[in-house]
């Protein structure tokens, strides 16, 4: 399972950006497409990671207890 960090929800973390943007770039080649599913309010909920040899990985988001 992918676990993504809580923060990217939203994307305004600029550290979680960069670490998703970095590790999305060291596996680039290796991911066919990422399909994100977002709510009503434009919230990311989760989507699927399609891999080169057409593989599926599920993205689940969870939100962060406080």
């Amino acid at each position: 399972m992918l676990i993504i960090d809580s923060r990217l929800l939203d994307m305004t973390d600029p550290v979680a950006t960069e670490n998703f943007n970095r590790t999305l770039n060291a596996i680039a080649g290796a991911i066919d497409s990422i399909v994100l599913n977002a709510d009503a309010t434009g919230k990311i909920t989760g989507g699927t990671v399609t891999m080169a040899d057409d593989s599926t990985i599920d993205i689940t988001v969870e939100t962060a207890a406080e």
